[in-house]
């Protein structure tokens, strides 16, 4: 994971979309993004600057449905 990660995702209908990043334990860490959003397909650029290297969990909802990616940062 780079210093600035980009995290794309698509909407397939319009909707409240939120973004939210955890750490290895679970502890919500920050909410990038939280939105209504158009249909479409949509990016967020992610300054990791201020996180120490380990593995986070980046959390895509959309309406209810939820997405969970792995992301691990490496200094």
């Amino acid at each position: 994971m780079a210093e600035l990660t980009r995290l794309e995702y698509y909407v397939p209908k319009a909707g409240k979309v939120s973004l939210t990043v955890s750490n290895n334990d679970g502890k919500h860490l920050a909410t990038l993004r939280e939105e209504m959003a158009q249909e479409g397909p949509h990016n967020y650029s992610w300054n990791t600057t201020d996180l120490a290297a380990g593995t986070y969990f980046c959390t895509y909802m959309l309406d209810g449905a939820v997405v969970v990616k792995r992301a691990v940062k490496v200094k």
